[in-house]
């Protein structure tokens, strides 16, 4: 079974790994006696979840804008 060090670090993926393995992949680290899963987000839900974020705060930019025409 082949480890990713980083999801969001496209240098750190074996070329052997295809993307859908990061969430079908888990990860066990050993900290104090008890057993971590981890699951690694794929590295498109990463950008998926940026470009929804800067969709807000656009959405929100203008909301503010239209609102400081009115009192204006």
């Amino acid at each position: 079974m082949e480890f990713i060090m980083d999801p969001f670090r496209k240098k750190d993926m074996k070329k052997s790994t295809p993307p859908s393995a990061f969430l079908q992949q888990n990860n066990y680290l050993k900290k104090g006696g008890e057993l971590i899963i981890t699951y690694q987000l794929e590295y498109y839900e990463k950008n998926l979840i940026s470009s929804i974020y800067i969709r807000c705060l656009s959405v929100y930019g203008y909301m503010i804008s239209i609102k400081h025409e009115e009192i204006v």
